[in-house]
């Protein structure tokens, strides 16, 4: 049975290159470890084995890190599909399936006709610098009353994302609930996001401040 084709995608998958580049990260590191495991072990197969050890357990600790840095959504025919694997062993068998083109699997799929509505908004998280990073979400609420949310603004995609949400509102009469106008700070050059929502958070603290609400 043939695919339906991506409308769009926002993010970028995880592909047999990128993964095999990720892979270099750990072995750097095993082979920078192994020139102290010669010295000490005094042997050169010890050493060898020393350093396939580590590398083997230095990649399976990057599998997370390779995951989080290539996730994406994508709109297909019907569909919504989400990619956000958070459980490790999922993860491992994700990347692996990546080879076999068999990732789909692994997909969280929502029918576009099940949903009733989505609603913009961001969470904000203090950096080690001391400043906020604000990550942009999807409240999906479906048809029956349940709720799904996931981070929907990743990395730059900023074109694309606002002609998918655009696609939801115009082609699936999906009611787009965006309070804040995030639509219109994204698609205008000159408006900085983050200090765009900084400046809505401090008006809105003084006005919980103004009213005593907390």
């Amino acid at each position: 049975m043939k695919k339906s084709e991506k409308i769009f995608v926002i993010g970028k998958k995880p592909t047999k290159l990128y993964i095999f580049a990720s892979a270099m990260v750990p072995l750097f590191f095993s082979l920078l470890l192994g020139g102290f495991a010669f010295d000490y072990l005094k042997s050169v197969v010890y050493g060898f084995v020393f350093i396939a050890v580590a590398y083997l357990l230095l990649l399976f600790l990057y599998i997370p890190v390779i995951v989080k840095f290539r996730q994406y959504w994508d709109i297909r025919e019907g569909y919504l599909e989400y990619y956000g694997i958070t459980d490790y062993f999922q993860q491992l068998k994700y990347i692996l399936s990546i080879f076999n083109s068999n990732y789909d699997m692994f997909s969280f799929k929502i029918k576009l006709t099940e949903i009733n509505s989505i609603r913009l908004y961001w969470t904000s998280t203090w950096t080690i610098a001391s400043t906020p990073d604000h990550f942009i979400y999807f409240g999906i609420t479906l048809k029956d009353g349940s709720i799904i949310n996931y981070r929907s603004l990743i990395g730059t995609f900023t074109k694309e994302y606002i002609e998918a949400v655009n696609y939801l509102k115009e082609k699936c009469n999906i009611q787009i609930d965006d309070k804040y106008n995030l639509l219109g700070a994204l698609a205008d050059p000159c408006i900085d996001l983050a200090k765009y929502i900084d400046k809505i958070e401090k008006q809105e603290d003084k006005w919980r401040t103004k009213n005593g609400k907390s």
